[in-house]
């Protein structure tokens, strides 16, 4: 269970340094490892985990997909310095984005499989 983690934990820290083709294929070799249980878990985590990294995987795709069709439009060398200024705009709140997803979905993991809530006595 802990090595799912530890690819969650990378995958957020190369989202965050804006990473995008280490991502992606981080994500691609962490959903193979999974299918190939290389951490054995239970069916339910292993299911969670492989969602996750499917959503870094799909939203770094997205993202040069943006990147590309923001390239596309381009008319003229008039509109460069403005494609490289958005285009650094919406890397570093798409990559924050994806990284705050990931984040919280880990965090939500680690409490389920975890740190199991106390059940409370009854008297």
């Amino acid at each position: 269970m802990l090595l799912a983690f530890i690819y969650s934990i990378v995958l957020i820290k190369t989202s965050l340094l804006g990473l995008g083709v280490v991502s992606i294929v981080l994500s691609v070799a962490f959903i193979v490892a999974l299918r190939l249980n290389l951490p054995a878990l239970p069916v339910n985590a292993k299911s969670k985990f492989i969602k996750s990294f499917k959503f870094v995987l799909f939203a770094h795709l997205l993202g040069y997909l943006l990147l590309v069709s923001k390239l596309l439009l381009i008319d003229g060398w008039q509109d460069v310095p403005m494609f490289i200024a958005s285009h650094l705009i919406m890397h570093h709140i798409w990559s924050g984005l994806i990284a705050a997803i990931l984040t919280l979905t880990t965090i939500l993991k680690y409490q389920t499989f975890i740190a199991k809530p106390k059940t409370a006595k009854s008297t």
